[in-house]
């Protein structure tokens, strides 16, 4: 008989039919309806390839529409003609489907490890992929949809923002391409979804705020001596809250010795790095004198090598301080953060310190002219003097400002 999308619903096998019997359609040989042991009626499609005949059924009758199930069965016969056996395709998928998202992701932190990322670099990748990503945990990789993933990224923008949201979609898109390489997935169904760029930050201190924020750290306390090594230094907050008495200060030689990741950790110096050489390459900060009178000012703790900080870590409550000093500062200083401090010295130190340009990048730790190319491969100068003379100028300059030494030239 020819189905139609009425009577397949009615279709019932003969009385005196076996347990297992199937009615073909004759409007798509090879498509049926199989009953087997009195049950409902499912459609299957059979076939028969490299000598081999084989059923692939495609749902119950009362579940799945006829026109769909003819969809299917095409789709079937299609890789039938290109000898590709659609029941190995559909285990295939089952397996794929079968591997958990939540069960997949610790494998990924174990490979960004071996790469020897920072520890801050592997960290936001959990925070994002182990809490922003929970509800995806329970899928498969290959059941996740681009509409499923771009709705976590809008609910992420919502509450986070939106450049947490682009890192995100960042992050998830990396972990689907390692679960492609190893053969846990076929697609990334973040691709395609919305790239949430962030705003180029342009943001450079003015000569009266960098005074301004001087006079508000004059306290004795560890946050108010960072944030001064900040601005003195140029250094990245982490660089500076995290920094190691016993690893990484030199203070005869007016230095800091930051090592990448991947050497400390071989080294067993597993002492909280946090993203302290983002281009992989060992990094000697210069410290100008007064930088280094600040240093000598802070107690050696006895519980711990870090500098700055309490217990066992490096300083931490980054947050509730800052906002503590912002509310200090009142209207004197707008909209800045402690990446704004390397901003304005890489702009403030050219024009107003005269330091060459290509000093200021490497004492920013920056891959700038001076590493371009083959010179990235040739080119493995520490320039420490020099670093060392362009801090002493930012320092004068800075000291300059703050006892009225310097015009509060506006940039």
């Amino acid at each position: 008989m020819k189905f139609s999308a009425k009577n397949v619903l009615t279709l019932r096998p003969p009385i005196d039919a076996s347990d297992d019997v199937t009615i073909w359609d004759d409007g798509m040989p090879g498509f049926g309806i199989r009953f087997r042991n009195g049950g409902a009626g499912a459609y299957v499609l059979q076939y028969s390839l490299n000598g081999r005949q084989t059923k692939l059924t495609l749902g119950k009758v009362s579940r799945v529409k006829l026109e769909d199930a003819k969809a299917e069965a095409s789709q079937a016969f299609a890789q039938i003609a290109r000898k590709v056996d659609p029941v190995l395709e559909r285990s295939k998928l089952l397996a794929k489907s079968g591997e958990k998202f939540g069960e997949k992701i610790e494998a990924y932190f174990t490979q960004l490890e071996k790469l020897g990322r920072s520890d801050g670099y592997i960290g936001d990748h959990k925070r994002c992929l182990q809490r922003y990503m929970v509800k995806l945990h329970r899928y498969g990789l290959g059941d996740i949809t681009r509409a499923m993933i771009a709705t976590e990224l809008d609910k992420i923008e919502e509450e986070n923002g939106r450049r947490q949201a682009g890192l995100a979609r960042a992050y998830i898109h990396g972990f689907y391409a390692f679960a492609i390489m190893k053969g846990w997935a076929e697609t990334n169904p973040a691709g395609g979804t919305e790239k949430r760029n962030s705003e180029r930050r342009e943001r450079v201190l003015e000569p009266a705020e960098l005074v301004a924020i001087w006079n508000a750290t004059d306290s004795d306390d560890h946050f108010d001596k960072i944030v001064r090594l900040l601005m003195l230094t140029a250094a990245r907050k982490t660089q500076i809250g995290s920094l190691n008495r016993k690893t990484e200060l030199k203070l005869d030689d007016r230095l800091c010795d930051f090592i990448p990741p991947h050497v400390r950790k071989a080294r067993g110096q597993n002492d909280g790095d946090r993203g302290k050489t983002k281009n992989k390459e060992r990094f000697w900060l210069a410290l100008s004198k007064r930088a280094v009178a600040i240093l000598k000012t802070v107690k050696v703790r006895e519980d711990s090598d870090f500098v700055f900080g309490e217990g066992e870590g490096g300083f931490s409550g980054w947050s509730a301080a800052k906002i503590k000093l912002d509310e200090k500062l009142g209207d004197k200083v707008d909209q800045w953060t402690f990446h704004d401090f390397r901003r304005t010295f890489d702009s403030l130190g050219v024009d107003a310190c005269k330091i060459p340009w290509q000093v200021t990048d490497v004492c920013l730790h920056h891959v700038g002219e001076h590493k371009k190319g083959t010179k990235r491969s040739y080119n493995h100068a520490a320039y420490i003097d020099e670093k060392r003379e362009a801090m002493e100028k930012w320092a004068d300059y800075i000291d300059g400002l703050v006892n009225h030494k310097a015009k509060l030239k506006v940039v």
